[in-house]
């Protein structure tokens, strides 16, 4: 009954889901190109004419990183504003709250 309930929020809720988890996948991707850009000390000093470049990528990657965070933080209180309702049915039909974490 209970994996019935919840694959049918999940196909209710999958345009919701889709856009935030391929907007997570993007974040993650453009972190880590931009971290291998910055790693890589043969790119970072033959295409750039400042000699601090090593310092700008590294002061982009934590920007980057909170971004990220942030959106992170974002997502999960969508997603549980979403399901808050879901929760509560859950819980009227008997699931404890230590299995609902799991």
């Amino acid at each position: 009954m209970l994996w019935k309930l919840s694959l049918t929020g999940i196909k209710g809720r999958f345009k919701d889901y889709f856009v935030l988890f391929s907007g997570l996948i993007m974040a993650s991707a453009i972190f880590y190109m931009f971290e291998a850009m910055a790693m890589n000390k043969d790119f970072v000093s033959g295409n750039s004419p400042v000699g601090m470049a090593a310092i700008i990528f590294q002061i982009g990657s934590v920007l980057l990183g909170m971004i990220a965070l942030v959106y992170v933080m974002y997502a999960n209180s969508f997603l549980m504003t979403m399901r808050r309702r879901d929760y509560g049915m859950f819980m009227m039909l008997g699931l404890r709250a230590v299995r609902l974490r799991n």
